[in-house]
């Protein structure tokens, strides 16, 4: 993958990222059960505060995730791996080839230790999920890039015009988890009230086209009371 030409998510701090992953944890029974779908393809995840860079490529139902150092783009990347989002795991770990076997096995350790893998495929997975569900919160910059030109010296000058390459900034927006609304066919997390409830009285109708008038009530009982008021 070209990275300066790849299409990049920016995430300008670890709050904000913290942030969406909060949304992932409180939301987990339900994004879980869900097809995991990635609405893009290939791009790079920019962890500005964390200064590290996360490439990322989808080939069939596996993701390639490569961890670079810092924004430095001539050096290559700590490690490689592919990624199941299916089943959340992570294997084929690949090195830098320039790297001793002695240094790889010392950072395989360095990574076994601190859960690099696992800590940025949770990124990723949770990044994918949060732009396809707010769009919204995602703003979109577009910013034109150019191939380079062809090194063959026998080619005329000017003879080949670079192609514009037109690159995606995706910018997570700041926002607030519990004003984020659900989508349709996703029931919302039920929590029975510490109090009981009083039920007013209403009309139940059948699908016979009988009616009936149900009595009001009390609910959950022995939990202590709660008033209500009700103005008309």
């Amino acid at each position: 993958m070209n990275r300066q030409q790849a299409d990049r998510i920016i995430v300008k701090s670890n709050s904000r990222m913290q942030m969406v992953l909060d949304w992932y944890f409180e939301n987990k029974s339900w994004l879980d059960k869900v097809e995991f779908h990635a609405p893009l393809e290939s791009g790079i995840i920019e962890l500005r505060e964390e200064q590290i860079e996360v490439t990322f490529e989808s080939k069939g139902g596996i993701v390639e995730l490569s961890v670079f150092p810092g924004m430095l783009t001539h050096l290559p990347p700590v490690v490689t791996f592919d990624y199941d989002p299916a089943t959340w795991t992570a294997s084929n770990y690949r090195f830098a080839p320039h790297l001793p076997k002695a240094k790889q096995d010392a950072l395989r350790l360095v990574i076994e230790f601190d859960n690099t893998d696992k800590k940025e495929a949770l990124k990723y997975h949770t990044l994918m999920l949060f732009m396809t569900y707010y769009q919204e919160i995602v703003t979109v910059d577009e910013r034109r890039a150019f191939e380079p030109k062809n090194g063959n010296r026998n080619q005329k000058k000017g003879s080949r015009k670079p192609k514009p390459v037109i690159r995606k900034f995706y910018f997570i927006q700041s926002f607030d988890k519990d004003a984020l609304q659900k989508p349709d066919g996703v029931k919302r997390p039920y929590t029975k009230p510490e109090h009981e409830v009083n039920v007013r009285g209403f009309l139940r109708r059948y699908k016979s086209g009988k009616t009936v008038w149900v009595k009001p009530s009390v609910r959950y009982k022995g939990k202590g009371t709660t008033n209500k008021e009700y103005e008309l």
